[in-house]
């Protein structure tokens, strides 16, 4: 679960759908058929708005991506959106952890491992692409 802005809880899947998101766009599995991969909707709010925000901006970046992938966008727009989505999940994951650790989340460590993981595959993939 998640922590929300009221001290209430909610069920959280989005890191396991983050991270399968993540994985299907690293790894080149085939696409979905779907024009997005993440839809927006309020059933994804967590009840805070910097972190829906920021859940937000990582779905429009990764239907971005997903649309390049699909129909060919060019690579200088999808290597800057990439390390911009690398960067946005970094102080994302930071700002979570410091909201789930405030409010001693049972379920912490879980999203620590889930984050490093994340950040470790677009690090990697981030260096591997052209300047």
């Amino acid at each position: 679960g998640d922590w929300r802005s009221d001290g209430g809880s909610s069920d959280l899947g989005e890191d396991a759908v983050m991270f399968h998101l993540f994985e299907h766009l690293l790894h080149g599995d085939a696409p979905p058929p779907v024009d997005e991969l993440i839809h927006w909707g309020d059933e994804l709010s967590v009840g805070n708005p910097l972190l829906d925000n920021q859940h937000r901006e990582m779905a429009s970046m990764l239907n971005t991506l997903f649309h390049h992938h699909r129909h060919g966008g060019a690579a200088p727009d999808c290597v800057r959106l990439l390390r911009h989505l690398r960067d946005l999940v970094q102080v994302h994951s930071e700002n979570e952890e410091a909201i789930l650790a405030r409010h001693r989340c049972p379920t912490l460590a879980e999203h620590q491992e889930s984050h490093r993981r994340i950040e470790t595959e677009l690090a990697a993939l981030a260096d591997t692409l052209p300047a």
